[in-house]
């Protein structure tokens, strides 16, 4: 039986998320498809959630829908214009896609190309009347089809909002069941009382209606979620029973497990829907790389990086995200996917400037500035060569005169510095030097640099400090 022929039956139906790779390799989404085969009714496939680049609805779609998957492939007004969208929707008609999942998109800014431009050239309902009239048999210019798609149609509405909100979203999802919306996704929902009484006020409107769990990963994250995300309430008692939880993970399957319980009571009484659920359990999925790489981070930097649910607030609050490779999220993604080599060899763990903006916004209290820290430190005993590597090198010399005299002697430093570096012979070459000197004598003037190294009374206490931190002990 097809999806569209499910809504129109009594059943709960049950969906899940299944999100395309980041590259070309299928092999952990075929792995995961054929767990979920039986057991779910559908599979949404989102187009470039978070605005993460990966593999697009369009082809992954096709390529589960040819597996024996029934797919719902989402189409957002964020990257394409009218002329792509109606062309995209067509190809996927015509591989086997026949349910289509209508949304905005999430914000570039919050993606991995902050650069990209939106396009946003429809908005939902202006795409939902333009599949309408596709179906039938005409283009958005007036224009006749050879062939018509068949199309199963659904779109998303925030059944958390209150008050005024609450009206003009109500107001806004009629608009779209005019231009052809047969079914609707909510965002999170923990809340059942508000959801019975959305699930009232939409009554007359006969639409399934499918409320998304998300697998809470921390108090931290429920919190987050709860404070800063439209339309989601996670009631005070769900946060206080995860983080009071001695196994964060397990207690936040159950409380998931309860609330589809909740609903699925819920949804029998008040409405023919189902459930959409989001999996983001991390740890049931294999990834090729070095699994000890992962272990040996947590164990070192003591932090639960397995609470990060990729918000992106570290990467957008970090002054020096431009010239990184990896954006500090992307890092920690990559450390819990076993990406050993792409960490290690990436930029972004020197050009850290461990400023702790990244630290200061996390929602999960994540220490990201200490990991990047402890990361330096694992490519250092790596014995590769670092990506950028005058930085470690400025590293070593600072650190080895602190271990020499106990203070800094700005001159000897630098001269060591650019010895090492091989910049003095690039300086002698095209003349910089000349500009150093003159920097270096205004500074001397003003007493900013002296010509002979001083040693502080403490170097041997100092000396004992570096020798205890080799070692790997406290102080």
């Amino acid at each position: 039986m097809h999806f569209r022929e499910l809504l129109d039956s009594d059943q709960f139906l049950i969906i899940g998320v299944l999100e395309p790779p980041k590259g070309t390799d299928t092999s952990e989404l075929l792995r995961h498809a054929d767990a979920l085969r039986g057991r779910l009714q559908s599979v949404l496939v989102p187009e470039m959630r978070g605005a993460i680049m990966r593999m697009g609805s369009l082809g992954a779609s096709s390529f589960l829908q040819q597996r024996g998957i029934e797919t719902i492939m989402e189409v957002n007004c964020r990257d394409r214009n009218r002329l792509a969208l109606q062309a995209d929707i067509l190809s996927a008609s015509i591989l086997g896609v026949k349910n289509l999942f209508v949304s905005a998109g999430d914000e570039i800014k919050g993606g991995d190309h902050i650069e990209a431009k939106p396009v946003n050239d429809l908005n939902i309902v202006s795409l939902l009347g333009m599949i309408k009239k596709l179906q039938k048999g005409g283009d958005l210019a007036g224009n006749d089809l050879a062939g018509i798609p068949q199309l199963c149609v659904g779109s998303e509405v925030n059944a958390g909002l209150s008050g005024g909100a609450l009206e003009l979203e109500i107001q806004e999802m009629e608009k779209k069941i005019r231009a052809g919306a047969n079914y609707f996704f909510t965002p999170t929902m923990y809340d059942l009382k508000h959801f019975e009484g959305f699930l009232k006020r939409v009554a007359p409107f006969k639409v399934p209606i499918f409320p998304q769990v998300t697998i809470l990963k921390s108090a931290g994250m429920a919190r987050f979620m709860s404070r800063h995300m439209e339309g989601i309430t996670i009631p005070e008692e769900v946060i206080e029973r995860l983080g009071n939880a001695p196994d964060k993970k397990k207690e936040g399957n159950a409380i998931a497990a309860d609330m589809i319980k909740g609903l699925k009571s819920l949804c029998e009484l008040k409405c023919n829907g189902g459930k959409k659920v989001d999996r983001l359990e991390m740890e049931s999925v294999s990834f090729k790389g070095d699994r000890k790489f992962r272990e040996a981070v947590v164990e070192r930097a003591g932090e639960e990086i397995f609470a990060c649910y990729q918000c992106s607030k570290c990467s957008a609050g970090c002054p020096v995200a431009f010239a990184m490779d990896l954006l500090p999220h992307q890092v920690i993604r990559s450390v819990l996917f076993f990406k050993k080599e792409k960490v290690l060899s990436s930029r972004t763990i020197w050009i850290c400037a461990s400023c702790e903006t990244c630290t200061t916004r996390c929602p999960n209290e994540i220490d990201i500035a200490k990991l990047m820290d402890v990361l330096r430190q694992m490519q250092r005993e790596s014995g590769k060569k670092p990506h950028e590597p005058r930085v470690p090198l400025f590293h070593a010399v600072f650190l080895n005169a602190i271990k020499r005299s106990g203070r800094i002697h700005e001159l000897s430093m630098l001269r060591t510095y650019f010895l090492k570096s091989g910049d003095a012979r690039e300086k002698l070459k095209t003349g910089e030097w000349k500009n150093d000197v003159k920097l270096g004598l205004k500074m001397f003037l003003r007493g900013k640099l002296k010509v002979l190294p001083s040693r502080c009374e403490g170097v041997k206490e100092v000396r004992k400090i570096f020798a205890r931190a080799e070692k790997g002990k406290r102080a």
